[in-house]
């Protein structure tokens, strides 16, 4: 039961206890460790080790989901791909603690708002009593704890050229998901149909045409990129974003 797709168990309800207690342990938590251990990390002759195994721990968090759909019968590959930001920021920020790569480490910050929302306004059904429920904050978290030892462990730069890369990198993503969406069906990245029903404007916009909702959704995409450079002047993290 614990692992079921269809039995959810004490069904998942926003800013319920669970709910809070699983934004404190799996992102607030691992943050302030990070921060308050940063030094410690950076000097340690086992930083490279810790950087990596943090990074697997993500993608075997990722895979898991693949392989739990699969355990409950769900073959459908359409189910299962990844489809959304939170996906492509996990795999580039996982990319980026393996690699140190910095040209791309440096542009992951700015996708990183997906996970707050994924936290704030979890898209799960199932309970606290559920393997699905932990998968899916703990995949989540596992982008903060990426994005954050990026930069408070190795520094990272978060500057303009790293804000204007990550908008460039962004667009054709955008562009191949309206083509996937037309030809599967689907709604990668969001852009075919609303998903939740907690902004109502989105599905007045989308009840117009579903052109003028997609073209709201990649509006907010990009505005969401700006608050992030201007988050990260407020918190000091670079004043020249």
């Amino acid at each position: 039961m614990f692992f079921s797709y269809d039995d959810v168990g004490s069904a998942f309800e926003l800013f319920t206890l669970p709910h809070v207690l699983a934004v404190l342990g799996f992102a607030i938590l691992p943050i302030f460790l990070l921060i308050r251990y940063q030094d410690k990390i950076r000097t340690s002759k086992h930083e490279r080790t810790i950087r990596i195994s943090l990074a697997m721990a993500g993608m075997l968090c990722e895979w898991s989901l693949y392989a739990w759909y699969l355990f409950n019968g769900i073959t459908d590959w359409r189910l299962i791909l990844p489809s959304t930001l939170c996906p492509l920021t996990l795999y580039l920020s996982a990319y980026c603690m393996v690699t140190l790569d910095r040209k791309y480490a440096s542009i992951v910050y700015f996708y990183s708002y997906g996970a707050f929302f994924s936290f704030l306004l979890a898209d799960v059904v199932h309970g606290f009593d559920r393997f699905r429920f932990y998968l899916f904050f703990l995949i989540h978290a596992s982008i903060f704890v990426n994005v954050v030892y990026l930069r408070v462990v190795n520094k990272v730069v978060l500057d303009k050229p790293a804000k204007r890369n990550a908008q460039r990198f962004l667009f054709p993503f955008i562009l191949g998901s309206m083509a996937l969406n037309e030809l599967t069906g689907l709604n990668f990245f969001y852009l075919k149909w609303p998903p939740f029903e907690d902004f109502p404007v989105f599905q007045q916009v989308y009840d117009v045409h579903w052109i003028a909702y997609a073209v709201l959704c990649i509006v907010c995409y990009y505005l969401l990129i700006e608050i992030m450079g201007g988050l990260a002047v407020l918190l000091k993290i670079d004043r020249s974003v």
